[in-house]
C-alpha cells in the first residue's frame, strides 16, 4: 500500500595536536591519512581513534557547508568544538538525560534560533550515532533508542522554528523511497531543510515501482529525491529511476539521489539517470536548487505559475 504524506579523552601525554582544517583539506584532496600520532608512531586506541574520526568529519562538513555559501559559521567554533557538542547530545540521548543541559546546545535549539545549523547538526548526531552501532562502541538497542530520542527532539524543535514569509515558493520536491527502507531519519531531516528554503514537499514509500510511476502522472515536481540504505533496494531504485526517465522530457524533474547505497555506488546512480549523489542533507540543498535553475533556464519557465499545467502540482 502506498503512504504518502504531506508536509531532522585524552591522548597520549605527548600529543600531536590535529589541525581540523589541514586534515579536512587533505582528506577533501583525497590524500591518505594515517592514524598514528607523535614520533613514536605508535597507533591511536579506540577513543583517539574514534575522537579524530570525529573532527574529520567535522572538518569536512564545515567545507562543504562553506563551499554552499552557508552564513551560519560566523561564531567560529571550531572543529573540535563541534564534536565535543555532539558527544554532549549523544550521552544525553543515550542515558535519556536533559539535551538542553549543555549551554552551547541550549543557544544552538532556542526557538528564534534558525532551522539550518539546528538541521545540520541533527545529521551529524544521526551519523556519528550510526557510527557508534556500526563500530561495536553501543549496542543496536542502545543506538535504536537514541535515534528515536533524536527524532522525537527533531519534531519537536523544528515544530517552534521560524519559517519563509514571504509567501514564495522555491520548488516543489518528492521525497521517496523504496518499501523496506528502515532508516527515516535522514528523510526528516531533508525534508524540514527543504522546507526551511522554501520548497513545498511531500513524501512518498514505493510500494512497487508503479507506485512512483502513477503518482508521477498526478502531480507534477521540480526535483525527486531517491534515498536508500541497504544495496538489498537497488533493484526498487533501477526501477523507480526507469519509471522517472520514462516521463516526457518537459515533465521530467531532476533527479538526486542519497543514502549509504547511493553514495558507495555513484557511477552506477549516474548510469542510471540520477543527476547528482549528495553525501549531505546540506550539501543536497545546494545541489538541488542548482538544478532547479537549469531546469528553469531550460524550460524557460523562470515562474512556474506563469503557466497553467494542466496535471495536479504537488502540495
Amino acid at each position: 500500500m502506498t503512504e504518502e504524506r504531506d508536509d531532522v579523552s585524552g591522548f597520549d601525554e605527548h600529543p600531536m595536536p590535529i589541525d581540523a582544517d589541514r586534515v579536512g583539506a587533505h582528506v577533501h584532496a583525497g590524500t591518505r591519512i594515517d592514524l598514528y600520532s607523535g614520533s613514536r608512531g605508535s597507533a591511536l586506541n579506540g577513543t583517539d581513534r574514534h575522537r579524530f574520526h570525529r573532527i574529520i568529519g567535522t572538518a569536512i562538513f564545515e567545507r562543504t557547508s562553506r563551499r554552499f555559501g552557508n552564513p551560519q559559521r560566523a561564531d567560529g567554533a571550531d572543529a573540535e568544538t563541534d564534536a565535543a557538542l555532539i558527544d554532549s547530545i549523544k550521552t544525553a540521548l543515550y542515558e535519556r538525560g536533559d539535551v538542553a543541559a549543555d549551554p552551547a546546545v541550549r543557544r544552538l535549539l532556542r526557538k528564534e534560533a534558525a532551522a539550518r545549523p539546528k538541521l545540520m547538526l541533527f545529521e551529524r548526531v544521526a551519523r556519528s550515532l550510526g557510527d557508534d552501532w556500526c563500530d561495536d562502541t553501543r549496542s543496536f538497542w542502545a543506538v535504536t533508542m537514541a535515534m528515536g530520542r533524536l527524532q522525537v527532539l527533531l519534531r519537536t524543535t523544528l515544530a517552534t522554528a521560524p519559517r519563509p514569509t514571504d509567501g514564495n515558493e522555491t520548488g516543489h520536491a518528492l521525497l521517496t523511497f523504496p518499501a523496506g527502507e528502515d532508516h527515516h531519519f535522514g528523510h526528516c531531516v531533508l525534508d524540514e531543510m527543504f522546507r526551511s528554503r522554501g520548497w513545498v514537499t511531500r513524501m512518498l514509500q514505493q510500494e512497487t515501482p508503479s507506485d512512483l510511476a502513477g503518482h508521477l502522472t498526478r502531480h507534477r515536481y521540480d526535483l525527486v529525491c531517491l534515498s536508500w540504505s541497504t544495496g538489498a533496494l537497488d533493484r526498487m531504485a533501477a526501477a523507480a529511476m526507469s519509471a522517472i526517465d520514462a516521463m516526457p522530457a518537459a515533465e521530467r524533474p531532476a533527479v538526486i539521489a542519497g543514502g549509504v547505497a547511493s553514495t558507495a555506488n555513484r557511477r552506477w546512480m549516474v548510469r542510471l539517470g540520477v543527476d547528482q549523489v549528495c553525501d549531505t542533507a546540506y550539501g543536497a540543498i545546494g545541489i538541488a536548487e542548482s538544478l532547479l535553475a537549469d531546469r528553469r533556464v531550460r524550460t524557460a519557465l523562470p515562474d512556474r505559475e506563469t503557466k497553467k499545467e494542466p496535471i495536479e502540482r504537488a502540495g
